[in-house]
């Protein structure tokens, strides 16, 4: 499974994607609240604090006005 930080504008266009590198999963699934699963299958979506917590963890820029999910691909 593959996961990446999705953010939507107010149109519910995506703004922007960042891959999860492998090495990070575990962090971000603690600080988006998912550390007692395995995987998601859905679309998780994360408070602001979540998803500058996660922006953080990767070392992307977070925009504030966007619409945050923490997202799972098939690998």
């Amino acid at each position: 499974m593959i996961y990446k930080l999705v953010a939507y504008d107010h149109t519910e266009r995506i703004a922007a994607a960042y891959k999860i590198p492998k090495g990070q999963v575990e962090r971000v699934k603690q600080a988006a609240g998912l550390e007692d699963r395995p995987e998601i299958v859905a679309d998780w979506p994360l408070s602001p604090e979540q998803a500058a917590s996660i922006g953080s963890i990767i070392n992307k820029p977070i925009e504030h006005s966007f619409d945050y999910f923490l997202e799972p691909y098939a690998a």
